[in-house]
């Protein structure tokens, strides 16, 4: 008797063993096929009201039930969203809903405020958000106010951008992902005053602000570092850049940076179709904008064309407030012809061919 219960006891126990390890295998199985990765949430709203200055809205994906921040924007009083997508990472089955809180501006506090204005669970790839959710905040309960979250797949691309000029420095470049039907610039079309303000002046401020406005836009990467002309250093930077940037599938991507020992020219790349795996390389032209008159002038051309550039000018005493030099009217994008030596530029600033060789390469996920 005392050996049959020994074997009973043996027996439970390995099967215990065996139902333990079998768990742990199903689960560990269940994480590789549901790895963390990155997802982008798309936001849209209805009667979704602008903010004072000192306030700002936050959007949280509820993660295995703690909030994970997708980020903050602001409303104007069309409605239009300063940004539209956002990215975050997470395992996809732990991903159960969203919440949208407003924030104060300045926010040390990491965690959502307690201002909850819309919340919906997610159903597949959709929640519908709502004042009715019981994650809404009291005050906001009942309010006319809806939207819709949706969740796509994010490939990650690893991008590098190569000045392939002996003599043109470039800007910080502002480089975007987004959908087909979007355009940064068009040669034949006049420039938008974002374009307008890289080609002038190297600042790309504007045009990040404005990619990240379109729903069409996925990410939105602003170097904030500039390019010396192939083959040098200069300030503890140099002719190479390398960065990651997300896409959804089907997305295209643009940039845009100044030529700075120009006028007004700038190097580009318009909708370039994103490789499905492996590596693919793109090379920038460089155009005129056809907002100032090429003169070649030092007073016309900014200060970093003598910083990085090849060969030291007189100066621009103004910051570049050069109102004469403006085309009225503008003309539109074209190719650009070079450095055409009618002023202080020189030989050493001119370029032949294309401006800049990017190369995008797929990044497992």
């Amino acid at each position: 008797m005392k050996l049959k219960k020994f074997d009973v006891l043996l027996f439970a126990g390995i099967s215990a063993l065996v139902l333990l390890l079998t768990t742990a295998a199903a689960a560990l199985a269940s994480y590789k096929n549901d790895p963390v990765r990155a997802w982008f949430v798309g936001l849209s709203f209805d009667d979704l009201e602008e903010l004072d200055e000192d306030e700002v809205y936050e959007g949280w994906i509820i993660v295995d039930g703690q909030p994970v921040s997708t980020g903050t924007f602001t409303v104007d009083d069309d409605e239009a969203l300063s940004q539209y997508n956002f990215a975050f990472e997470a395992r996809r089955s732990q991903i159960d809903a969203f919440v949208l809180t407003i924030e104060p501006v300045p926010d040390n506090d990491p965690a959502p405020s307690d201002d909850h204005v819309l919340a919906g669970d997610f159903y597949r790839r959709y929640a519908q958000l709502t004042t009715d959710h019981p994650a809404v905040s009291e005050e906001y309960q009942g309010e006319d106010i809806s939207g819709t979250a949706v969740i796509y797949k994010a490939l990650r691309y690893e991008v590098t951008i190569e000045n392939l000029t002996p003599g043109q420095p470039l800007s910080p470049p502002v480089v975007a992902t987004h959908r087909r039907s979007a355009n940064l610039f068009r040669m034949g079309r006049l420039a938008s005053p974002e374009i307008e303000a890289i080609a002038e002046d190297g600042d790309a401020s504007g045009a990040a602000a404005l990619l990240r406005g379109w729903a069409q836009t996925a990410d939105v990467v602003s170097l904030g570092v500039p390019l010396t002309p192939n083959g040098s250093t200069a300030g503890g930077f140099s002719d190479t850049i390398t960065f990651e940037i997300l896409a959804r599938p089907g997305d295209r991507l643009s940039l845009a940076t100044m030529l700075i020992c120009t006028n007004d020219g700038f190097a580009g790349l318009d909708r370039a179709k994103l490789p499905r795996r492996g590596s693919r390389s793109f090379y920038a032209k460089g155009y005129d904008a056809g907002t100032e008159m090429n003169t070649e002038l030092s007073q016309d051309i900014v200060d970093p064309c003598s910083g990085i550039g090849p060969a030291p000018l007189n100066g621009d005493p103004n910051g570049n407030e050069d109102a004469l030099v403006d085309s009225d009217p503008h003309m539109p994008i074209r190719r650009h012809a070079g450095i055409q030596g009618n002023g202080d530029l020189a030989a050493a600033h001119d370029w032949d061919g294309p401006v800049a060789k990017v190369t995008v390469t797929r990044v497992d996920n």
